[in-house]
């Protein structure tokens, strides 16, 4: 805190950013405390004017020799105070010990004041609400990652963050929505690998490369070959075998045409030179329940989605479609492990906006988001998901993005999928 004689000299350099609220507090109260003190004079000791020496009445003759005195004693440089008079014997004449003591308080109430203000709730407000659309309804693992993220942004932002589903299309009629949005940071996406995929197999209303800004990729999950527990199949070669014997015939469940699963068996059948039955269901989830109830025999399924299933042995897990294997899932090897080192597919998820976002806009938000799922909580929380954290940033979001979908779209076109 600056001394008085700092105060008196002009030189009161109060810094507000180091003031406590309980500080100003007692600043603001000490300041009210003078002006009821007799003489309107509050002395730096802490210790009021005698109240036996009242001030007799101030006439209009007193009042006028003082502000002349005040005229012939002020220099350029001095401040307007209006100078305390003393409850002394001389009628009201000013003290020269009391000439500097409206400054002390100037410079008091003027710092209590700032730090007031920098503390006052309208200098601590909350931004604009900000909304994460999902486009696939709740309860999906994006649905709960993005509710994981908006929790956690809530407090880094200091903004209101809601999650918003709008299911329909597999999730395009949602990045249309966002694509067209204000890029001021308020209207977000949430979005999954199928992202990438959508241009290759349907048409969309948007461009997926220039139309979205990614902003940060924050979980993976690969996907895997499962098979049902009571099948003879162990391992993947079995698979292989039984597909070159009876070509065609051996059905895979996948959550739809163009999705992860259905890509993933076809890079399967590339790769491994067989044939399989493609069997199409409406989701990942009717998908994995077919193949649990011995409906089809096996299926591809993201981690985060079998790995209940899995660790309850209801279904076999015989490869899983990543690099190195799944901390989730050590005893299951990569598909690269087993002799078909091309047959990688992951399902990532990421935050995204519209177009035009500036770059400190982004930056802060990607900010936001890699503090977040830095922490311990954040991180145990997606593991409870079955899905890995990636901290992957707006330039290498973007070219993954930029990457999957001229991947996507070049086996469409070998595989005569059209556009829909």
């Amino acid at each position: 805190m600056a001394t008085p004689s700092s105060c008196a000299r002009g030189a009161c350099r109060w810094s507000a950013a180091t003031w406590s609220s309980s500080a100003a507090a007692a600043a603001v109260g000490m300041a009210r405390r003078s002006s009821a003190i007799p003489g309107g004079c509050w002395r730096m000791s802490g210790k009021a004017t005698s109240p036996s020496r009242r001030r007799p009445a101030t006439t209009a003759s007193s009042l006028a020799q003082t502000a002349r005195s005040t005229r012939r004693r002020r220099t350029p440089a001095a401040p307007r105070w209006r100078p305390a008079l003393d409850d002394g014997p001389r009628g009201g004449r000013e003290k020269p010990e009391n000439r500097r003591k409206p400054m002390k308080l100037t410079c008091l109430a003027g710092a209590a004041l700032a730090v007031a203000v920098a503390l006052s709730p309208a200098w601590a407000a909350e931004g604009p609400p900000i909304k994460i659309v999902v486009g696939f309804t709740a309860g999906g693992v994006t649905d709960v990652l993005a509710r994981v993220v908006a929790e956690d942004l809530r407090k880094r932002l200091n903004a209101p963050v809601i999650v918003e589903n709008k299911p329909g299309a597999a999730g395009t009629r949602a990045a249309a929505q966002v694509s067209k949005a204000d890029p001021d940071g308020t209207t977000l996406l949430m979005i999954p690998g199928t992202h990438t995929m959508a241009p290759a197999l349907q048409k969309v209303d948007y461009d997926t490369k220039k139309d979205l800004t990614y902003i940060s990729l924050i979980a993976t999950a690969p996907s895997m070959l499962t098979v049902n527990k009571d099948t003879k199949y162990t391992d993947v070669k079995s698979v292989v075998d039984d597909a070159k014997a009876h070509p065609g015939e051996i059905p895979y469940g996948s959550s739809g045409v163009g999705s992860t699963s259905h890509f993933m068996g076809i890079l399967f059948e590339r790769e491994a030179g067989v044939k399989l039955n493609h069997v199409p269901f409406k989701s990942s989830g009717e998908s994995l329940q077919a193949v649990i109830g011995g409906h089809v025999p096996m299926s591809f399924s993201a981690v985060n989605q079998a790995l209940g299933a899995v660790k309850s042995g209801q279904v076999r897990a015989l490869a899983i479609g990543s690099e190195k294997r799944s901390a989730h899932l050590p005893d299951v090897p990569t598909f690269a492990e087993v002799g078909l080192p091309k047959v990688l597919s992951e399902t990532w998820i990421g935050l995204t906006g519209p177009a035009n976002m500036s770059p400190d806009l982004v930056k802060k938000i990607n900010d936001a988001v890699m503090a977040g799922i830095a922490t311990p909580e954040m991180q145990k929380r997606f593991a409870d998901l079955g899905v890995d954290v990636i901290a992957a940033g707006p330039v290498e979001f973007t070219n993954i993005v930029a990457r999957e979908v001229d991947t996507y779209e070049a086996l469409a076109r070998d595989l005569n999928l059209k556009a829909q």
